[in-house]
């Protein structure tokens, strides 16, 4: 991971823990949702995480994008998107290590904002 993208990524998890940390008690409406997902590209997995870690691990490094296209009995377009999901901001559910843990699904989706405080590490 070179030392631009280790910065970045840096600075995505630290907005991401302080958004997640700084969640008032009880459930407040946001004024302002910002999303901190990163622009889907067919080399975003290598682009967030590196070729190293890609390699160490042995997952795909690339963002598949394929269009289905028929004829028969009738025209239909349709596509598939096969994205790596630990690339970028996200929810780690405790069943991604726990057998039997709660999926990200069973959380309301108030626990994942909250007031925040945007640091600019970028110098």
């Amino acid at each position: 991971m070179t030392h631009k993208s280790l910065k970045t990524f840096g600075l995505l998890i630290t907005v991401s823990l302080t958004l997640v940390s700084c969640t008032p008690s009880g459930p407040v409406a946001p004024r302002e949702i910002v999303d901190l997902s990163p622009t889907i590209t067919p080399d975003l997995p290598t682009r967030m995480i590196g070729e190293k870690l890609i390699a160490d691990f042995g997952f795909r490094g690339e963002t598949l994008f394929e269009q289905v296209i028929g004829e028969d009995p009738l025209y239909y377009q349709d596509s598939y998107i096969t994205l790596f999901n630990h690339a970028g901001p996200h929810v780690d559910a405790p069943v991604h290590v726990i057998r039997g843990g709660a999926s990200a699904g069973e959380y309301d989706l108030s626990d994942f904002y909250g007031r925040a405080r945007v640091l600019d590490f970028s110098t």
